[in-house]
């Protein structure tokens, strides 16, 4: 399997061409654009000044028997291109390639793909003036900002990189049809250009023409690999993939997904698999997740880290991708070694089964979170790490069916909870943690030590006011699993809610400095018309003229509904004669406060008495 390596040099319009007829392609393997638009500025930078812009690292096929499948660089139309005779498979530098090609073409399409439209223009004065980094600059497509170097265009001070929408004199140019002309052509453009819009630059054609040849004339260096004639495909890739990870241990970080995608597909591609299709495909094979993916709460890494925990391995990243490629070269028959099974003692019979399974797990974790745990959205979860320990631990719960499973797992999420067990040490301490639970839950253990049963000794919720922090969260959890009533008609709670104040803040509020008044336990769940019913009302203007009368209409116990946000009859006693106007209108503050931490102290005891 003779491989040779050669060097040479793309000049900027060729790479441009070359991408648009699908001569270059990026391997199915790789993971899409994830520049943003500061970075792909900061490239243009680097060509505008002349700088070195890294290599690109190419292989060399045969498009008639490509080793692997491969997919267009990003934005480029997917209309069947023309016939070749050699195409190449970037392996390294797609980044680039793909911004280049963005930058220049101004496709309507996001940067990056869930981000905006974005334009690139350089501004002739300062490029002029060689401050090139204020030169190059960004604008939203359609923003302020853009209709001003749009009119800047017009005026002859700025030059856009791609093409922008819309009927525009002949005369308009852009940097790209510059850089596609041929000859001497590129001069005449400008310096019509120049003229049609009596840009006050025409009597600098000649510097502003030299300055922009780092540009026009950019040349990317490239390594071109190439296999010797009949070099089949299995020994390409296995030859490809660990130099594909190699080379992309550098420069925009690549997460632990996009390396077990290379990592894995020599083993995948013969039949017919491919991770990242997989995961493309996960919001419909697994609707269930469709909502968390959006919203960037179950990431690619996570069902990874899944499936290692319940095939015997280790989260860590120094192992997971080793510990994973024994897993799937044993379930694809690539190498010996028997079946793989779960500490629960399941057998997994092929890939698919076992990506089906961790996913699966991944549902269900995200639906319990939710419903059974109460954390209502992404942002009131307490520790996002949690759902990998626990999709593995369901996953033991429900191959093992044994008495007693999901108690034991609920008594392991809300000691975490409580206890701050994912502060850090998440890696080494979800490990530890799925393994102790599941000799409990198998019966091989006993309870482990750190589930003692029983409230944090010195639990002061008083001084929980951060509300990112587990502690925070896992009291909104609380509360609205009490049912979090609507406050003003006691009526079930909306699907949209707020966190706001009980004792509202204000400079007119004598509780407003209080060192408790951005405590938890002065906060609850609202919907947005309870909200603004409420207001900076005191408590007791808003109990007697809004909730009393709200309840009196729909005949619903006022009692209940307080229950439902944790607050007992004492608590709401003060709750109701809380009066900035009063002379002890602290002491009515920190006296709810106090009987409202009982309240809810004695709902964590519940969850922790397991």
């Amino acid at each position: 399997m003779p491989l040779t390596k050669g060097h040479t040099r793309l000049r900027l319009p060729d790479l441009l061409s070359r991408v648009s007829s699908h001569e270059f392609l990026i391997p199915e393997f790789q993971r899409d654009l994830v520049w943003k638009p500061e970075q792909v500025r900061e490239l243009l930078v680097s060509l505008v000044r002349g700088d070195f812009a890294g290599v690109i690292l190419l292989l060399e096929f045969n498009p008639t028997s490509p080793p692997f499948h491969h997919k267009a660089v990003y934005a480029v139309p997917s209309s069947p291109p023309p016939p070749l005779t050699h195409a190449y498979s970037v392996l390294d530098g797609q980044q680039r390639i793909s911004a280049l090609y963005y930058a220049f073409h101004h496709p309507n399409l996001p940067l990056p793909p869930k981000g905006k439209v974005v334009r690139f223009f350089l501004k002739l004065d300062p490029f002029l003036k060689g401050d090139f980094d204020e030169a190059v600059v960004v604008e939203r497509n359609g923003s302020p900002g853009f209709k001003d170097l749009v009119d800047e265009w017009y005026r002859g001070e700025a030059l856009p990189f791609g093409p922008i929408s819309g009927p525009h004199p002949p005369h308009l140019i852009t940097l790209y049809d510059l850089l596609m002309a041929p000859g001497p052509s590129a001069g005449s453009l400008l310096d019509a250009y120049l003229s049609g819009t009596s840009s006050p630059y025409a009597p600098s054609f000649g510097k502003l023409f030299g300055s922009l040849n780092s540009l026009l004339h950019y040349d990317l260096d490239a390594v071109v690999l190439s296999f010797s004639p009949g070099t089949g495909s299995s020994a390409i890739v296995s030859a490809i993939s660990p130099v594909f990870v190699n080379v992309n241990s550098k420069g925009t970080k690549l997460t632990l997904f996009d390396l077990a995608v290379a990592h894995l597909f020599p083993l995948l591609h013969p039949i017919g698999l491919n991770l990242r299709s997989l995961w493309n495909r996960l919001p419909t094979t697994h609707p269930g997740l469709a909502g968390p993916i959006s919203k960037d709460f179950v990431e690619p890494d996570d069902i990874l880290r899944v499936m290692a925990m319940i095939t015997g391995g280790s989260v860590k990243k120094a192992t997971l991708l080793n510990h994973l490629h024994g897993v799937v070269s044993r379930l694809t028959g690539a190498s010996p070694g028997g079946p793989v099974t779960s500490p629960a003692g399941h057998s997994f019979s092929s890939f698919l089964d076992l990506w089906d399974e961790a996913a699966s797990c991944l549902e269900e974790a995200y639906e319990r979170i939710v419903k059974d745990y109460g954390a209502l959205g992404p942002e009131w979860i307490p520790y996002g790490a949690m759902i990998v320990p626990l999709a593995a631990l369901i996953h033991v719960e429900r191959r093992s069916g044994a008495p007693g499973a999901r108690d034991k797992v609920d008594c392991w999420y809300w000691h975490s909870v409580f206890y701050e067990r994912y502060e850090k040490s998440v890696d080494t301490t979800a490990m530890a943690d799925f393994r102790a639970v599941t000799s409990w839950i198998l019966g091989r253990g006993g309870k482990p030590s750190w589930l003692p049963g029983s409230v944090p000794p010195g639990m002061d919720l008083k001084t929980v006011v951060d509300r990112k922090s587990a502690l925070y969260s896992g009291v909104l959890n609380l509360i609205a699993l009490a049912g979090a009533r609507n406050l003003v008609y006691g009526s079930p709670r909306g699907s949209s809610l707020q966190i706001d104040h009980l004792f509202p803040k204000g400079r007119s509020k004598p509780w407003a400095t209080h060192p408790w008044m951005e405590s938890v336990l002065n906060a609850t769940l609202l919907d947005e018309s309870t909200n603004k019913a409420k207001g900076k009302k005191d408590p007791s203007d808003f109990y007697h003229a809004d909730v009393l009368p709200g309840h009196g209409q729909t005949g619903a116990s006022v009692r209940d509904t307080f229950g439902s946000h944790l607050i007992s009859p004492a608590a709401e006693s003060s709750f109701a004669h809380g009066s900035s106007g009063a002379p002890n209108s602290v002491a009515i503050f920190e006296d709810f406060i106090r009987e409202r931490e009982k309240d809810v102290l004695a709902e964590i005891a519940k969850k922790l008495s397991c």
